[in-house]
């Protein structure tokens, strides 16, 4: 039986064999040391436990370092294009807002490994082209550091289909733990977030394949309950959530007058929302303690930074349900809704001549059409599942934007207007 450290050394030999493939000229023991955090004695003994193991693995030199080489049989040579390499690297640029995670390092170990198939010419133009290209997130980034560990175990749940052992704390500091099938991991204003289903048992992950899960494109046997709220609003800048789709309460919510003023109209919208619609935000499939009890539990969406641990366990496969479709959760630039199926919102907004250039430019919704007004303003017609993320949409605009249907989206338009000029009386 191996001892703990045995096990500790196993693995850490095991992540120098995974560092070193893929590297045709070899990688230097001061980087292999870097990467694992052990000394580079350490990392020859790793090396020489290796080598008794059966590895062929060389000892080099790298620009006069002591250096390793893995022997493998399956290299090729992939001819690449100076546009390729160009692309590669403009794609990689997008990866730095996740810089620390191992998604981050693996496109890293990618173009590492790409530049081991280069001749020295084209590995010193390669250099050169990533001052070509920049990208430049707004709205700021979110911090990863200290969740390795955890972003590395949903991947692993992600990839292999492993129920996943967690602790969360969503927005509102609520703690709670369960186990959670990760569907898919989705990057959404330079965030990641996992969409998943809780479970009650590890062994309910195996008949979700089978249940008929509640979710878009998921058939439904009976109406969704309402899913619990977790506030995504800490997340950005007022107002709206950062990550639209979390409804307002609708608790107390006045009913809606013949006439009806703003706040009644928003009440509507509000109750509209909690009653036929779950638009989820991260943590909504209550993460406080409270799975699900059926294996057609309600999807959620949760935010990596939230998880405070996160183990994927052996043995607990879970199949994703029929008819799951990550597209069918996707809104363009109005976030990620899981939601019943109930009608959709169609949006109508107007925005003036001033902008209208580059509100024509952009994808806003798959399903946008643009109609050219007289005096050359632009309307814009969308359907959406939720209203709530159009609200701050349509703030950001100022007075270029002005929502014309449906009611309620106007009436929640007015509402903020009028909070937000409250706060400078």
């Amino acid at each position: 039986m191996y001892k703990r450290g045995d096990l500790r050394h196993i693995s850490r030999a095991l992540r120098v064999l995974d560092e070193l493939r893929g590297f045709r000229r070899g990688r230097r023991l001061s980087e292999l040391a870097r990467l694992l955090g052990a000394s580079e004695r350490t990392i020859r003994r790793d090396l020489g436990d290796l080598r008794s193991a059966g590895f062929e693995i060389e000892s080099v030199t790298i620009e006069g370092r002591a250096a390793a080489r893995l022997v493998e049989r399956t290299y090729s040579n992939i001819a690449i294009t100076r546009r390729e390499r160009y692309t590669l690297l403009a794609v990689a640029s997008l990866f730095d807002v996740l810089r620390g995670t191992p998604l981050w390092e693996d496109v890293s170990s990618l173009q590492h490994k790409l530049e081991q198939r280069m001749s020295p010419e084209e590995r010193a133009e390669h250099a050169q082209l990533g001052d070509r290209f920049a990208y430049v997130p707004d709205g700021g980034t979110k911090a990863y550091e200290g969740k390795e560990d955890i972003l590395d175990a949903l991947l692993t749940g992600v990839l292999s289909r492993r129920v996943v052992r967690f602790s969360y704390r969503d927005a509102r500091g609520r703690a709670g733990a369960g186990y959670l099938a990760p569907f898919t991991m989705i990057l959404y204003k330079h965030g990641l977030y996992v969409v998943g289903c809780r479970l009650r048992e590890p062994a309910d992950g195996r008949a979700l394949g089978e249940a008929h899960a509640r979710g878009v494109g998921i058939p439904a046997s009976e109406p969704a309950r309402a899913a619990p709220r977790d506030d995504a609003q800490g997340d950005g800048p007022a107002p709206g959530p950062a990550l639209p789709g979390a409804e307002p309460s609708a608790r107390g919510a006045p009913r809606d007058s013949a006439t009806g003023d703003a706040r009644a109209r928003e009440a509507r919208l509000s109750v509209a929302e909690s009653a036929t619609r779950r638009s989820v935000t991260p943590g909504s499939g209550d993460p406080a303690g409270r799975p699900d009890a059926r294996p057609d539990a309600p999807i959620g969406i949760y935010a990596v930074e939230r998880f405070v641990e996160a183990e994927p366990l052996r043995n607990a496969p879970f199949a994703t349900p029929p008819g799951f479709r990550i597209t069918e959760l996707l809104n363009g630039a109005f976030g990620i809704h899981v939601t019943t199926d109930s009608s959709p919102h169609r949006v109508v907004v107007e925005f003036s001549a001033e902008r209208a250039a580059f509100v024509r430019a952009r994808v806003w919704h798959p399903t946008q059409i643009f109609e050219e007004l007289s005096d050359r303003r632009v309307r814009l017609t969308f359907t959406c599942a939720s209203l709530v993320p159009v609200v701050s949409w349509v703030l950001e605009w100022g007075p270029h934007a002005r929502a014309i249907e449906p009611p309620a989206l106007v009436a929640s338009v007015i509402a903020e207007l009028d909070a937000a000029r409250r706060n400078y009386a």
